[in-house]
């Protein structure tokens, strides 16, 4: 019975744990301006869950648009179980790929953002024009 299951859980689990590493570096980065040792942290632990976040890109892709994820969302029964036997009516298997793609989604572009934001300072003309150079040079003597 298990070989037919879409299991859609390990993607919200892995979602939310990586969700929640990407904002607690973040969190640390963004410490780091008053507090410098959290900004050391955050810079070694982004990269690291910025690999996290590519795995988990995958893994959501592969579990949503595999046979058995296609097929899941297309089921319009309630997934949402309340107590006592009951289920939520307004939130089905259908509502819970919607909400993976979304994720996806999201990932996708988290990824592509972190990736730009680190080719910036390698884009950036940080050299001084030789007109710059003679001018601080002329100031100087």
């Amino acid at each position: 019975m298990d070989n037919f299951s879409s299991r859609w859980h390990i993607v919200f689990e892995l979602n939310g744990s990586t969700f929640l590493f990407l904002a607690l570096a973040y969190i640390a980065t963004a410490f780091g301006a008053f507090i410098y040792p959290m900004r050391i942290l955050g810079a070694l632990a982004l990269p690291i869950f910025n690999l996290l976040l590519f795995s988990t890109l995958i893994v959501t892709a592969v579990y949503r648009f595999r046979r058995q994820g296609r097929l899941c969302a297309l089921n319009e029964s309630p997934s949402f179980y309340l107590t006592g036997g009951k289920y939520r009516e307004d939130w089905s298997y259908a509502y819970d790929g919607e909400v993976i793609v979304t994720l996806w989604g999201l990932q996708l572009f988290m990824f592509i953002a972190t990736c730009l934001t680190c080719l910036t300072p390698l884009t950036a003309n940080h050299m001084p024009t030789k007109e710059q150079q003679s001018s601080a040079s002329d100031s100087i003597r």
